[in-house]
């Protein structure tokens, strides 16, 4: 994922806390959470901003990632514009993955 997640992992805590705050159950409100509440480490992320990488040791962080992709991929069938590759990069790497849209 983009080393740029500050506005989704802080706007999925925000989600969490509100959900949360208005009587949601756990499971509800941490759906698409992408970071653990109880981690206590800290980091720089790649663009040095505190918080902001999705954590992949969460189940909800990948129903996040699928729910955000599949958003975008739902977009492009009705417009005139056809994904066919979504390119994830990173200063370490660089990846091409093919979707499917049917």
């Amino acid at each position: 994922m983009p080393g740029h997640s500050h506005a989704a992992v802080q706007s999925m805590r925000m989600r969490y806390k509100r959900l949360k705050r208005n009587g949601s159950d756990e499971a509800t409100a941490s759906k698409f959470l992408v970071h653990d509440p109880n981690d206590t480490s800290r980091y720089l992320g790649v663009n040095e901003q505190k918080d902001s990488v999705l954590n992949p040791c969460l189940e909800s962080t990948y129903t996040f990632v699928r729910e955000v992709l599949q958003s975008i991929i739902e977009m492009h069938k009705v417009s005139i514009f056809c994904i066919v590759f979504i390119h994830f990069y990173s200063a370490y790497k660089s990846t091409r993955h093919s979707l499917s849209t049917n």
